[in-house]
């Protein structure tokens, strides 16, 4: 069963390039154990905060087989540290697991 980490975050508005170029530094990290290219997303409102504006990101990792889900949710979190991502999410990283479900047939 295919399964997804969805990782969401707060960065402040004007840091969006800062995100985009660590994000790049991270996949470039986790290249050699990806099985297929993640997808960042930006939500596309702004939001008030007491530090201004802020951009809610989120990164999509399709996951390798769930025995190596685990150590690979490990490896994109140590590796966002490294690159400074981390550091640019007011709040920090929310990481969750996801798992695709059957599709649902149209009744007609």
């Amino acid at each position: 069963m295919k399964s997804e980490a969805c990782i969401w975050y707060e960065v402040d508005a004007a840091l969006d390039e800062a995100v985009r170029s660590a994000f790049a530094e991270l996949v470039q990290a986790m290249q050699a154990s990806m099985d297929e290219a993640p997808r960042l997303l930006r939500r596309a409102d702004l939001k008030h905060r007491d530090h201004g504006l802020s951009a809610t990101w989120m990164e999509v990792w399709p996951l390798p087989d769930s025995e190596r889900a685990t150590p690979f949710m490990e490896a994109i979190e140590r590796h966002a540290g490294e690159v400074g991502l981390s550091a640019l999410a007011v709040g920090g990283r929310h990481v969750e697991h996801f798992v695709s479900q059957p599709s649902l047939k149209r009744i007609i």
